[in-house]
């Protein structure tokens, strides 16, 4: 990986869309380097954005596969005639957009086959031990209790820092249909922190904002 290339990437402290999309135009040349780059920006946050999606520690194996299935679509990029890899073409947009794909895919097939046995251990019914819970861990377990949809922008959003519109380019939406997602998953949200705070019989003066708590998380 040369110097010139790893400063053209990084030299911006938030995601550079332009840059890395001339990255992906060398990649498409044949130049290994650009390859490894875009690898480098973007793996640790497809497997983050996988891990939160797919499971915990049980489902390690089944993320790898999946990252690599993404990376093995990204790569195969370079197959296509030029013409079929649309401009502009943008690299992040298409890496997120496929491990999407999949997530909804692997969801489908646990909708159909899974049966209760086989479920990973934080999707099993809950019996309750009454232990105090501090406030960021009754935002994680309602984080955990949002729809998949709501979940998801949340993650992107808050967790990987993707703003509405470039996650709209990602999930093939609008921006406004994000923002409204976004909105709708915040209010959410704040609804189960209170909801889950007093059953636990926890203070809600140990919350600033649910968002914002998850902010630290």
């Amino acid at each position: 990986m040369t110097a010139e290339l790893t400063a053209d990437v990084h030299s911006t402290a938030h995601h550079s869309v332009v840059q890395y999309d001339e990255v992906f135009t060398r990649m498409l040349r044949g130049d290994d380097s650009a390859f490894e780059l875009l690898f480098v920006a973007f793996d640790a946050k497809l497997r983050r954005y996988l891990s939160r999606q797919i499971g915990t520690a049980s489902t390690g194996p089944l993320v790898e596969d999946m990252l690599q299935e993404v990376w093995i679509r990204f790569i195969n990029l370079r197959k296509q005639p030029p013409s079929k890899v649309n401009a502009p073409f943008h690299v992040q947009a298409f890496l997120f957009r496929v491990a999407h794909n999949m997530v909804i895919d692997r969801r489908r097939t646990w909708k159909q086959h899974t049966s209760i046995d086989s479920l990973d251990e934080h999707q099993h019914p809950v019996t309750r031990h009454h232990t105090a819970l501090d406030a960021e861990e009754i935002v994680e377990r309602a984080f955990a209790q949002l729809p998949d949809d709501f979940r998801e922008v949340l993650e992107l959003n808050l967790h990987l820092g993707y703003r509405f519109d470039e996650i709209a380019e990602m999930l093939d939406k609008t921006p406004e249909a994000i923002w409204q997602r976004a909105s709708r998953a915040r209010a959410k949200l704040r609804h189960l922190v209170v909801e889950i705070a007093k059953k636990e019989g926890v203070s809600l003066s140990k919350f600033t904002s649910p968002v914002a708590e998850r902010k630290s998380l």
